[in-house]
């Protein structure tokens, strides 16, 4: 053990001893309905016989008012045609928090919302960060 503890190439090229977690922050309630909202998607469900196979998810932080839509795939722009749908029906919220998905960083997703929406990327493989979304994913796939 100590000839290990000697060696540099055996000190430089060991594994680095784990970070500390961090404890969750809470997310304050937000002042208004549908000012911050939570989205998520639910990918590789059984395909329906219309061809949707994932679901879109979006979760109102303060009245945990839930929109769920069917998608066919999970591309940036099928996702941001729901979403302007949605928009247009309830309004655009202030801040957006999202997963660190692909369709969720796209360019195009980005400069949908740079104007009006303050897009927040949750810390990736900790879904806890988005859990309230990820509380109504479990029970939708259940």
């Amino acid at each position: 053990m100590g000839l290990i503890r000697t060696c540099h190439d055996c000190q430089t090229s060991a594994a680095l001893p784990p970070q500390p977690q961090r404890e969750l922050q809470p997310i304050p309630p937000p002042e208004e309905p549908w000012c911050h909202c939570g989205i998520d998607l639910i990918c590789n469900m059984s395909r329906t016989v219309l061809g949707f196979q994932h679901n879109l998810i979006i979760v109102c932080y303060l009245s945990k008012f839930v929109i769920v839509r069917p998608l066919k795939t999970k591309t940036s722009k099928e996702i941001l045609d729901c979403l302007q749908e949605i928009y247009l029906s309830f309004g655009v919220p202030n801040i957006l928090q999202h997963e660190q998905g692909t369709e969720f960083s796209s360019k195009e997703f980005q400069e949908f919302h740079k104007i009006n929406v303050n897009t927040r990327r949750t810390t990736a493989h900790h879904p806890q960060s988005n859990g309230l979304v990820e509380s109504h994913n479990r029970i939708l796939k259940t």
